[in-house]
């Protein structure tokens, strides 16, 4: 897969799908954690899909039928959702709807960790987490991924390894933080938009799964071309929209949260292109 792209034309791509799932509205599934998932219903409404918040095995194999996509998180895993979830993920790969996998707290157990290879193994569109997280997917150092918000890594390392892991899992790589890098294995983009006030709040990390789940199921999810561009896309709308909220929000965390949920359901594509901040390293 030869990469073609400079960085204007990703972001032009990536803004495009903004657009594109607002008009398409796609359906995703999500699997996720008791802590986030009210939000993470809301932030896939705003950015244009429809959320199904699914905690039955039992209704896996038709939601595969009627899905976009789907997202994995096990911020809050326990045994009857690992169930699920392996239903869930071998449903979707049978009817070739793409996954999102968001590995929270990886490093800090063995469940988790257990639970994590099982998707691991399957196919998946996009692997999404912190500088832990991603890290100890790739077997970087330990010591960066114990626990939800733990981890920094220099930008060095940080494309080494999710290039690397990119490759390893034939899946786009998005490693969320101060600076965010992504990678389909050969490119790697590295986008410096956000607001540091978006570390005031709990689950922006898995909210920016769900914008994963919704921009990446309104492209499909078969060319890994479109899932980067779509990735690239949901990390802008998260970060330019977190910048417009710092600029009107009060000085409260409550006011801040509200004036982000505001914000990413304005965020149309040219908000994009004219405040993206992204490079090419590869």
């Amino acid at each position: 897969m030869a990469h073609t792209w400079t960085s204007e034309q990703l972001v032009d791509a990536a803004a495009a799908i903004v657009d594109r799932t607002r008009a398409s509205t796609p359906l995703v599934v999500q699997l996720t954690n008791i802590v986030s998932a009210n939000e993470q219903a809301n932030w896939t409404l705003a950015v244009g899909g429809s959320p199904i918040m699914s905690l039955a095995e039992e209704e896996q194999d038709t939601l595969a039928q009627l899905t976009s996509s789907l997202l994995i998180n096990i911020g809050t895993i326990h045994a009857a959702q690992r169930a699920t979830i392996a239903r869930a993920v071998a449903a979707a790969n049978a009817h070739a709807k793409p996954v999102i996998f968001d590995p929270v707290g990886v490093g800090a157990t063995a469940y988790r960790q257990e639970v994590a290879a099982e998707v691991l193994g399957s196919k998946l569109a996009v692997v999404t987490g912190n500088a832990g997280e991603i890290a100890y997917l790739a077997g970087a150092d330990d010591s960066l991924s114990r626990g939800v918000d733990s981890g920094r890594i220099d930008p060095a390392t940080a494309a080494s390894v999710v290039r690397s892991l990119a490759t390893q899992l034939g899946a786009v790589v998005v490693l969320h933080g101060e600076v965010d890098y992504i990678s389909d294995g050969e490119a790697v983009a590295a986008l410096s938009n956000g607001s540091a006030r978006l570390g005031e709040l709990t689950g922006t990390g898995c909210g920016l799964g769900s914008v994963l789940g919704a921009y990446v199921g309104a492209v499909g999810g078969r060319d890994k071309r479109d899932v980067f561009a779509a990735a690239v896309g949901a990390v802008l709308a998260v970060s330019v929209a977190g910048e417009l909220a710092a600029e009107h929000a009060g000085p409260g965390r409550g006011s801040y949260r509200v004036a982000l949920l505001d914000a990413l359901g304005d965020v149309v594509g040219d908000d994009l292109r004219s405040r993206a901040r992204v490079r090419l390293l590869v």
